[in-house]
């Protein structure tokens, strides 16, 4: 069984949107990206939208994306589930989080896909899909923000503890929540983590003679 996908660009436009991307060298072009955000590899401006752009580049070439996008099968989506949408792709994020833990306790929140960034395929994917996921948005107000990597087998992990969004409005590293696409991985985390928090409790066994 295949491993890629090939979306048609105008569903893959509908679901996960683009951004502009301007190219200034070698005649100047507007390039078409897929996701919410510019690539790691662009330099350039970015745009929300074509007419946009042009109005800040009348002179470039127009690049779209390509009648069909080859994509990893296991994409998340930024669409809430529903009975018919199976387990398969990613639609939400399950966050364990324990912020505060004295006062608020250890929790596990699901955290809806808000909104997805794309890369270009690494090394050892190039040639194979047109675009990766880096990164995923999630959470409400966008609170969360994931970033992904694909093994070879095209298999999807989460590469790190997730960023938090601040008051200034920009994310920034929390080693105090960690992210999962799978809610049974969340839960036998935080199972953990609440065995560990309860042996780290046992005052008494740590004491001695104060503790009889």
């Amino acid at each position: 069984m295949s491993q890629i996908s090939n979306v048609p660009r105008e569903t893959a436009v509908k679901v996960f949107g683009t951004v502009w991307l301007a190219d200034d060298f070698g005649g100047g072009r507007l390039t078409e990206h897929l996701g919410t955000r510019k690539h790691a590899l662009h330099f350039g401006e970015t745009f929300p939208d074509l007419e946009t752009a042009r109005a800040a580049r009348p002179s470039h070439e127009v690049v779209y994306l390509g009648d069909r996008i080859s994509l990893p099968n296991i994409t998340p989506v930024p669409m809430p589930r529903t009975a018919q949408s199976g387990n398969t792709i990613p639609r939400e994020v399950f966050v364990v989080e324990f912020d505060n833990i004295l006062e608020r306790g250890l929790r596990v929140a699901v955290a809806q896909i808000d909104s997805v960034e794309f890369e270009t395929p690494p090394a050892h994917l190039m040639g194979k899909v047109d675009f990766v996921v880096g990164a995923v948005v999630a959470g409400p107000q966008g609170k969360y923000r994931v970033l992904v990597e694909y093994d070879e087998k095209l298999g999807l992990n989460i590469v790190e503890n997730p960023m938090v969004l601040s008051e200034r409005g920009s994310y920034v590293s929390s080693g105090q929540v960690m992210a999962f696409f799978r809610a049974e991985d969340a839960a036998r985390e935080a199972d953990r983590f609440a065995k560990g928090l309860v042996e780290a409790a046992d005052w008494r066994s740590r004491s001695g003679a104060l503790a009889a």
